[in-house]
C-alpha cells in the first residue's frame, strides 16, 4: 500500500469505506449479500489502515432504507450518499448529502455552503 494512503488517517482521520466490490447493493441483491459486502469492506480497510473505519460512502448513490439499516448493523456510524445538498438531518446519519466543493470554490465559497 502506498505511503500516502497509510498516512491519510493521520491527516484528519477521515477514512471511509465504499465496499469491497463495485456492485450495487440496493438493487436486486439479497440482504445477506449486501450485509456481507458492507462488513468485508470495513474490515479490509481497518486491517490495512490499522484503525477503525466508521464511515461509509455509497458509490453510484445506491442506497435505500434497507441498506441504511444494514450499514448501521455492520458497524458504521454514518454514511454519505451521492446526493448533493447542504441540509443534513440528524435523524438520518446514514443518508448524509455531499457538498460539491471544486478547486474553484475557495474558502469563502465553502463558508457560504456551510452557512457561515
Amino acid at each position: 500500500m502506498p505511503a500516502t494512503i497509510r498516512s491519510y488517517p493521520q491527516v484528519g482521520d477521515r477514512s471511509r469505506s465504499n465496499r469491497s466490490q463495485s456492485l450495487k447493493l440496493a438493487r436486486g441483491r439479497q440482504r445477506s449479500f449486501a450485509r456481507t459486502e458492507l462488513v468485508k469492506s470495513r474490515k479490509k480497510l481497518e486491517r490495512k489502515l490499522d484503525h477503525r473505519v466508521p464511515w461509509l460512502a455509497y458509490p453510484y448513490g445506491d442506497y435505500d432504507g434497507r441498506i441504511e439499516t444494514l450499514a448501521k448493523k455492520a458497524g458504521y456510524k454514518l454514511a454519505v450518499t451521492t446526493d448533493w445538498g447542504s441540509l443534513q438531518s440528524a435523524s438520518r446519519p446514514f443518508a448524509l448529502k455531499r457538498l460539491r466543493v471544486l478547486n474553484t470554490t475557495g474558502v469563502s465559497g465553502l463558508a457560504a455552503m456551510l452557512g457561515g
